[in-house]
Order: C-alpha cells, then structure tokens, then sequence
C-alpha cells in the first residue's frame, strides 16, 4: 500500500504490474484499486510473448539452460522478499540491490 498511495492519489484509468513478482500479490492488487482502475500485468503477457519469439529465434533458446546460476536483482530489498528468494529459488540465493 505504501508504493500504491502516491498513484492512487492521481486516480489512475490504469495500473502496469511491471515489476517480475507483483503477478503473485495480483488479487491483493485488485482489492486495493477496486474495479474503476485497470490491472495491467505482464503475467498475462510475457509468457505468449516469449514462447512467440524463442519459437522464431531457435538459435536462443538452444543457448538456454535449466541449471545456470540464479541471480536475483531488485529495486527494493525488503525482508519478505529475501524470504521468499531464498525459500523459492535456494537457501544460499541473496538478492542484490540495484540503484536507478
């Protein structure tokens, strides 16, 4: 709520989920903006968009692998989400902060 009272004192027609982790706190979203402000999120997007391209870009997706490092980068470092990187991804994956 407290990165949503600046937007919402501009009454928005819409809102972008931008940030990777916002689809999983999409209902709580919802509740907050009501009905009146749309709730755009790449969730709904992003994995159409990909499959779209890698099938059209083979030569990417066979660079691709399942057992790389993991490297989590954000804008905002709070405790729930290193909680919730380490419990998902490892117990040794730290998050790293990245300035703007």
């Amino acid at each position: 709520l407290k990165y949503l009272k600046p937007l919402l004192s501009r009454k928005p027609e819409a809102i972008v989920l931008g940030c990777t982790h916002y689809p999983i706190f999409k209902k709580e979203f919802k509740k907050i903006l009501g009905k009146k402000i749309k709730l755009i999120s790449q969730d709904e997007i992003m994995p159409k968009k990909l499959k779209s391209y890698l099938a059209k870009h083979p030569e990417i997706a066979k660079k691709l692998s399942k057992h790389k490092n993991i490297r989590i980068l954000a804008t905002d470092l709070t405790q729930n989400m290193k909680k919730l990187s380490k419990k998902w991804f490892n117990k040794d994956t730290e998050p790293k902060l990245v300035k703007l």
